[in-house]
């Protein structure tokens, strides 16, 4: 299985070569926003992968300086309704100062998001939220590491998306892509984005 990539406007649209890019992927998961702010590189990402067939999620950087209800507005209002085969994440990772995401404000965010998976790291996890939490959700773990499974947070024991490298490389861009394993198989995958898969002859 094709490799899969999450991308926002620091992969400038300008410099991406969407034909050759989407042939070396199996799906995209793109920052629809930053707190309230819409990733500026949004649209034009949906836009050019769709047209090329790639399936799409999206996920939200929730910082911990704006409403939790106005975020939660802002990212619903990016979405709307387009097709995310690869579903909605929330980032759980800010612990910077000024910004830093606090455990009430995660928890009050998934009440009014009861569909989003979580992306985080053992340690943002462990540093934010202390114990084990929306472990019904599915996980998205940031772990880079050259062992065959990564290091998973408080409460759970399997994990849906594995982003293992910040630094892969694919031919269509020149920059560094954070590069993601699904868990399972292709037709696990098939299952999950919802596609039939051809039959063996």
């Amino acid at each position: 299985m094709k490799p899969i990539i999450d991308i926002s406007f620091y992969q400038d649209p300008a410099l991406i070569n969407y034909d050759l890019l989407a042939s070396q992927v199996s799906g995209v998961i793109l920052r629809a926003c930053y707190g309230t702010w819409k990733d500026t590189a949004f649209e034009r990402h949906y836009a050019e992968f769709t047209a090329r067939g790639v399936p799409c999620g999206a996920y939200h950087y929730i910082i911990g300086s704006v409403g939790i209800q106005e975020q939660a507005d802002a990212f619903n209002l990016a979405v709307g309704l387009k097709d995310m085969r690869l579903g909605c994440w929330t980032d759980v990772e800010d612990r910077r100062a000024g910004t830093r995401i606090y455990r009430q404000q995660v928890l009050d965010y998934a009440a009014l998001q009861p569909d989003m998976g979580i992306y985080t790291s053992k340690s943002a996890w462990q540093e934010i939220m202390g114990g084990a939490y929306l472990t019904d959700r599915k996980l998205w773990v940031a772990h880079y590491t050259a062992n065959p499974y990564p290091l998973l947070p408080t409460g759970w024991d399997s994990w849906w998306l594995w982003q293992f490298t910040s630094t892969g490389r694919l031919p269509g861009y020149a920059g560094n892509l954070d590069t993601n394993r699904f868990y399972g198989d292709d037709a696990d995958f098939a299952a999950w984005i919802g596609i039939e898969l051809p039959e063996e002859p």
